[in-house]
């Protein structure tokens, strides 16, 4: 008795299995005829959306090793920019702390013995204008070129972002010493003026951000770009004339 009934559990549980596979691959079938239905320029936004969750968890699970680069540059163009402000930038995981020799809490001050220099640091996030390289690896990733050509889409596509990451984190961390610290307004004000700092702050986190990865990505791909926009207006002209020769049947 005992053997019939898991004898019978199991051909249920194949019968099941069976089941959620006919489903599968219905489901797939339709996803596929969508696809079709699509276009092509909509099926490559549709692939790239694929892409898009995959290239943003190694995005984020390699953030320390991705940001690094940026935190080397950043460093170097404020420190010689403005030495008598910055002392150092340090990156824990994937956020830098920014070392500043603008200190004038008197609590802190007390501390400078024997010559000792007092620093006061803030957090800057470089990752926030980082978020173009998961885009523009998805986009890479879901045009049809060769794996040697991916790759050096990809490489490309990271140095043109650590550089609009490197242009963001400068500019927050103008705009924080100005706003933020006592005596930083007077200390910026010398190197840059506050309507060119904002200007440029909001140019670097508004607009380059989104912009990058999209343009670079379609001037790395112009034929490409081309020959989908034909593609997709021939279809559009299949289309449209099945349905006009489907209406001239209808009405003869």
């Amino acid at each position: 008795g005992s053997k019939s009934a898991l004898d019978r559990r199991d051909n249920a549980n194949k019968r099941r299995l069976s089941e959620l596979k006919v489903r599968s691959a219905v489901i797939f079938t339709c996803l596929i005829c969508e696809l079709i239905m699509f276009g092509p320029i909509r099926t490559l936004c549709f692939a790239a959306g694929l892409y898009l969750p995959l290239s943003l968890f190694l995005w984020f699970a390699f953030a320390g090793a991705v940001v690094t680069p940026v935190l080397w540059l950043s460093k170097a163009i404020l420190l010689s920019w403005m030495p008598e402000i910055f002392v150092d930038i340090e990156r824990s995981q994937y956020v830098f702390s920014v070392l500043t020799s603008l200190v004038t809490d008197p609590a802190l001050l007390a501390k400078a013995t024997g010559g000792q220099r007092v620093v006061l640091d803030f957090s800057i996030n470089p990752m926030i204008y980082g978020y173009g390289l998961p885009v523009i690896a998805g986009l890479v990733l879901a045009t049809p070129n060769s794996v040697a050509a991916r790759v050096r889409q990809i490489a490309i596509g990271a140095v043109a972002i650590w550089l609009v990451q490197v242009n963001g984190v400068v500019w927050d961390t103008l705009k924080y010493v100005y706003f933020k610290l006592d005596g930083g307004s007077l200390a910026i004000t010398k190197h840059i003026g506050p309507e060119l700092l904002v200007g440029l702050y909001q140019f670097s986190y508004l607009i380059l951000p989104p912009l990058v990865p999209v343009i670079l990505w379609a001037l790395m791909n112009r034929k490409f770009i081309d020959d989908l926009i034909k593609l997709d207006h021939i279809q559009a002209l299949d289309g449209g004339d099945q349905d006009e020769s489907g209406k001239n049947k209808g009405a003869s």
